[in-house]
């Protein structure tokens, strides 16, 4: 097996956080501090460039509100900019009212000038579905390099696949093997996945190594219903950014991998990039995620009941860590959480 290191040089405690155990402590906050965005900036080599990628399947809460934090807060705080990127990529869910919507939480809330974007545009923002010639390119070049192969294997089926430890999909390469298929309105196009192991750095988590063979085998690029799948066009979209510091939640920290794997296909050096997993908001109840639970109303609601813009980060900084109490956050004040 061929073993791909992926380093940072920096000098953290892969102990400094544990989530399970301080995600809900008051101390968390002042934990966070003890990072070293020196070496950071140091590491990423030039200005930080990272994004704000909220897909519009559905309304905002306060979970976003909490990856907003992180990601304007640290940007601020290394003097990087911002990229607001709405990935529509699932054209059968997002809808045009919910990124209309995103888009107004965003300036209500203070995001969408607080960091200078990177890009020259009309609007703030950008869509993956303005986006198709650059998937088109990339996937074209992949293809080209005997990298992907058609697939008719439905969900279903690979469902019995399912790796109990993560609840992830694994896919076992049977239409990889077989490659007879040649109809590609029918077919989800795969990208063939070999046996390396990746290991890298992330500012909370510390020192993690991933190897995508093992956890999900050869992943989809485009879906049967002819969509882009979210580790293509996310991927692809951080490339043509340029983005050298992404910072996400860390239900997608087994993705790293798969999508460092995708990168170096692609001829994209990581060599400067970093990652930043952090936790998520949970009921404190039943432990699931705000996404299905009851706090997970829409920023819209909390508007209407009278909650300002400070009073809603104030609360969102509480809730996954980052103060220790629910009092007001000015949107100028994100830097000082870290």
């Amino acid at each position: 097996m061929k073993k791909v290191y992926y380093k940072f040089t920096l000098f953290f405690s892969s102990n400094l956080l544990n989530f399970k155990k301080l995600k809900n402590s008051p101390s968390f906050g002042k934990n966070m501090q003890k990072i070293r965005f020196d070496l950071i900036k140091k590491k990423l080599g030039s200005q930080a460039i990272s994004r704000f990628a909220p897909s519009p399947t559905g309304q905002m809460h306060l979970g976003h509100i909490a990856s907003a934090l992180y990601v304007w807060g640290i940007s601020q705080k290394l003097n990087g900019k911002v990229i607001i990127r709405i990935e529509d990529h699932d054209r059968q869910r997002s809808k045009e009212i919910f990124i209309k919507q995103i888009i107004e939480d965003l300036k209500w809330l203070g995001f969408l000038n607080l960091v200078p974007h990177t890009r020259e545009q009309k609007h703030s923002y950008y869509k993956q579905s303005d986006c198709t010639r650059r998937y088109e390119k990339n996937l074209s070049y992949l293809t080209r390099q005997k990298e992907t192969f058609l697939c008719s294997c439905s969900r279903k089926n690979l469902l019995k696949q399912r790796i109990k430890n993560q609840g992830e999909i694994y896919y076992p390469g049977t239409c990889r093997f077989q490659r007879k298929i040649k109809d590609h309105k029918e077919a989800s196009v795969r990208l063939v996945v070999e046996d390396d192991t990746f290991e890298f750095y992330d500012f909370l988590k510390g020192h993690s190594s991933q190897t995508p063979s093992k956890q999900c085998g050869d992943f989809l690029l485009k879906d049967r219903n002819q969509n882009w799948t979210y580790q293509f066009s996310s991927t692809v979209d951080d490339i043509y950014d340029k983005i050298n510091l992404i910072i996400r939640g860390e239900d997608i920290f087994h993705c790293t991998g798969r999508q460092i794997y995708l990168m170096k296909k692609l001829k994209f050096s990581t060599e400067e990039l970093a990652f930043v997993h952090h936790p998520l908001i949970y009921d404190p109840e039943t432990k699931a995620k705000l996404s299905k639970s009851d706090l997970a109303q829409p920023i819209s609601s909390f508007r209407n009941k009278g909650y300002t813009p400070e009073d809603l980060l104030g609360l969102a900084a509480f809730l996954v860590g980052l103060k220790e109490d629910k009092t007001p956050l000015p949107i100028n004040a994100l830097e000082k959480l870290f």
